[in-house]
């Protein structure tokens, strides 16, 4: 089963290299993996929050790079077009997930604009194999 893209919304808060996330997505439709014309199977969204640093190495010259790392919790729910189909997946499942990132943002007094990527890794058939990447367009305020 295979998720498409969808609209997220997403909160970060910093005190000096410390963070906490948040990011949700929902209405990201369910299709068969590799089957083209197929019917769609559902709907999906995920939550996700994690606790990490957000490491800034290089100077503040016009935009400000940084790197992030994480741990978490991923919450993902299912909802199924067809009542009592066989699907592979549960209707809702929770679990443990890496958070790694790139961003940058330009500051200019008080206020910025933000672009991240951020990927929160779990676990899938035994491996660290299922990737949830949010990519977020934002505001910053400094406090």
């Amino acid at each position: 089963i295979q998720r498409e893209a969808t609209l997220a919304l997403g909160a970060n808060l910093e005190y000096a290299p410390f963070r906490l996330s948040l990011a949700y997505a929902t209405g990201a439709t369910l299709t068969e993996e590799g089957v083209q014309g197929g019917a769609d199977l559902g709907d999906g969204s995920v939550l996700a929050a994690a606790v990490g640093v957000a490491l800034r190495p290089l100077p503040r010259l016009f935009a400000q790079p940084y790197v992030i790392g994480g741990v978490g919790l991923k919450r993902e729910t299912f909802t199924f077009d067809e009542v009592g189909a066989g699907h592979p997946l549960p209707r809702e499942q929770s679990e443990a997930a890496l958070q790694i990132g790139i961003g940058a943002d330009l500051m200019i007094g008080g206020v910025g604009l933000v672009l991240e990527i951020t990927d929160y890794i779990s676990r899938s058939n035994g491996s660290l194999g299922q990737h949830d990447a949010f990519v977020m367009l934002g505001a910053r305020f400094r406090l």
